[in-house]
């Protein structure tokens, strides 16, 4: 069976089978919350996101809390969370699962349809969302309701849960990047070696033990540091579009397959086949290198912003 047509999940074929029509052809999903979000995002005439997201949407819950959200309606609480000026109130929300500017085209449209909203900008980077409205035509908690409804649950914005999250993923990019510098340095002193002829005196079951022992050292880097490339390109896929994490993916799991395959054909034999393990590692290292630093980037343009 085809996955689920909103976020890309496996749909199981017990229970009773859940469909959603477009352009009149039955399209699966696997749930009840994302049957809701692509009925909206459709009856509203917002298909368009469909056609243009990069990334799969995130698997919404089947059954949420809307009482949850009835706090906000407490105009003394919402004095707390919100400024006012000259009968608009102006806040900054966080929101859940942004992917890419489809996502933000989505959630423009989606909201500026409710009569009472001045104007709402949609930041994907920073994944936030700057928000005007008018309190007497429509009440916040009916706002954040329509925002859960399409699959982006918001809440106010608290600069002490961004920087926790931008300092785990911090965390996450200096491992992955530790691991591949530290085994991508051991491969290299083996491939340099091989290069300026240092094992040209040793029998070539010696070479071929080299050869094993590169592809040993490359699996943490292949297995842990490169695997963001490859989740990013499975991600990419499923959602039919391309990004740049697509080739980098088919590089780096193409060599190391490649490079698999000729240790295996030759065993021991390190006359025969070429393997490229250093060079893989390598890529992996500078490329995470790369990321990091955009990473670090938009992290300062976030509080900036501010």
């Amino acid at each position: 069976m085809e996955p689920c047509f909103h976020c890309g999940s496996e749909v199981l074929e017990s229970g009773e089978p859940l469909y959603i029509k477009k352009d009149e052809q039955p399209h699966p999903v696997c749930c009840r919350g994302c049957k809701a979000i692509t009925e909206h995002i459709l009856g509203n005439g917002l298909s368009s996101y469909y056609e243009y997201r990069s990334e799969l949407a995130s698997k919404p819950m089947d059954e949420y809390d809307n009482t949850s959200y009835d706090i906000y309606a407490d105009k003394s609480y919402l004095g707390l969370i919100a400024s006012e000026k000259d009968g608009i109130h102006h806040i900054t929300l966080s929101i859940e699962h942004i992917h890419c500017a489809a996502c933000a085209w989505l959630i423009e449209q989606s909201l500026t349809s409710i009569p009472g909203i001045v104007k709402i900008t949609v930041n994907t980077i920073s994944q936030r969302a700057t928000l005007q409205w008018d309190n007497s035509l429509v009440s916040l908690n009916v706002i954040l309701k329509r925002f859960d409804s399409i699959g982006y649950p918001a809440t106010p914005f608290k600069v002490s849960d961004i920087e926790v999250t931008l300092k785990n993923k911090e965390k996450q990019y200096i491992k992955r990047l530790g691991v591949a510098g530290l085994f991508t340095m051991q491969v290299m002193m083996l491939a340099v070696a091989m290069y300026f002829g240092a094992f040209e005196s040793m029998e070539s079951h010696q070479v071929g033990y080299f050869k094993w022992i590169s592809f040993l050292l490359s699996m943490p880097v292949i297995l842990y540091s490169a695997v963001p490339f490859l989740t990013g390109a499975i991600s990419a896929i499923k959602a039919k579009t391309l990004n740049m994490d697509v080739p980098v993916s088919v590089a780096i799991y193409g060599a190391f397959i490649a490079s698999l395959y000729q240790l295996i054909e030759n065993g021991m034999d390190g006359s025969k086949g070429e393997v490229f393990f250093e060079s893989i590692s390598m890529f992996t290292f500078l490329l995470l290198i790369g990321k990091y630093l955009e990473f670090q980037s938009k992290e300062q343009g976030y509080f900036i912003k501010l």
